[in-house]
């Protein structure tokens, strides 16, 4: 039978929700060799069912203890009765993963986790950290989220019942992607103020992962942050120039999975080597 959990959405009632494979057990205890549970963070427009099916599992299966919840959630405006996560302001989704990962140290026993954050989630993740989290987090995974903005020089071709009403790629972004997509744009007030100061808080282990053939998070650099002591800024291509992976695969394509692992655990990386497709 699959599980469920409850979640009570912003002004509306609780549902229903299925349970996610390798995540929220909420009995697993830490082992001595990976201490720190894992909290993934979906994007805009996504959920943790299409984001996470296989990471989820995969790291259940190396041993972490496992937590992810939907967060940002939005009524779709053709559908007041849907909820669209992932496209409230970034702000509050930042207010939603504090209150999950204050969740699961207390429930868990520890004092900090770990944070992968696929696209946008990778921001919600920053702004956490931004405001308040840096001590509850030692490292964070960032999967081919835009942390200088984006141009979303890709959606039209994604989109292409919107691009054929005329619309320019940042109104494709914020009719897809809520308040979060225009928030992800290049030039933004929140990632301006996300980089006040500098990108990245000392005592927080960074790596970001990107992907050269990315047409959403664009142009591709702009996932890497600015170089740093505690930063790890690394292309699915190398070592690999055949592995062409897309924005929306990175958390299914065994090398970036691969990558992610390595991330979280350098043991990891040292001793099983990174796949490579051609």
């Amino acid at each position: 039978m699959t599980a469920t959990v409850a979640l009570l959405l912003p002004g509306r009632v609780a549902v229903a929700e299925p349970g996610l494979a390798g995540a929220n057990d909420w009995t697993c205890t830490p082992s001595a060799s990976h201490p720190r549970p894992v909290v993934l963070v979906h994007g805009s427009g996504s959920d943790i069912y299409r984001a996470f099916p296989v990471l989820a599992v995969l790291l259940r299966a190396e041993g972490y203890c496992v937590f992810a919840r939907n967060i940002g959630g939005v009524p779709a405006w053709y559908d007041p009765s849907k909820i669209v996560w992932g496209t409230a302001d970034i702000r509050r989704s930042g207010d939603e993963l504090r209150s999950f990962v204050d969740e699961v140290r207390a429930r868990t026993g520890s004092t900090q986790v770990d944070i992968v954050g696929h696209s946008s989630g990778g921001t919600v993740a920053r702004q956490y950290l931004k405001n308040g989290g840096a001590g509850a987090v030692r490292s964070l995974v960032l999967v081919s989220s835009a942390n200088n903005g984006t141009t979303f020089a890709g959606l039209r071709g994604l989109y292409p019942d919107l691009a054929s009403l005329g619309m320019r790629e940042d109104q494709i972004a914020g009719q897809v992607f809520g308040a979060a997509g225009t928030q992800m744009q290049v030039g933004s007030t929140l990632l301006a103020d996300l980089d006040a100061g500098g990108q990245t808080i000392a005592g927080v282990r960074y790596t970001a992962i990107a992907t050269r053939d990315d047409e959403v998070a664009t142009p591709p650099e702009t996932a890497f942050l600015a170089a740093a002591d505690n930063v790890r800024n690394v292309w699915v291509q190398d070592g690999c120039p055949t592995n062409r992976v897309a924005h929306g695969s990175m958390l299914i394509d065994p090398r970036a999975l691969h990558l992610v692992l390595a991330a979280l655990d350098p043991d990891y990386g040292r001793t099983h080597t990174p796949p490579c497709a051609s």
